[in-house]
């Protein structure tokens, strides 16, 4: 996958009511997944918002994030969860 936004104009992924009632209700949809499979993964300023789970990606997956938010997931970040998948989505 390729999400190229930028600073002015950012790429949002969010669930389909675009109602203002929906403009900030979580899990509408489950999120971005990827899995080992998944190479070569650009996600330069998007935002994913309002979903279950944000992001999540196989330890084997190749992503990168550049200027990224991920806002207003329902589940809420599981502590061991964020901290595997941000050490494998930042690693140098």
């Amino acid at each position: 996958m390729k999400s190229l936004g930028n600073v002015d104009k950012p790429v949002i992924f969010q669930g389909d009511r675009l109602e203002e009632e929906y403009k900030d209700v979580k899990s509408q949809w489950v999120g971005l997944l990827f899995w080992q499979e998944s190479k070569n993964n650009v996600l330069e300023h998007t935002t994913i918002k309002n979903s279950i789970i944000g992001l999540r990606a196989d330890s084997l997956a190749d992503v990168k994030l550049f200027g990224c938010q991920i806002s207003n997931t329902g589940s809420g970040y599981n502590r061991k969860t964020c901290q595997y998948t941000w050490r494998k989505l930042f690693a140098f």
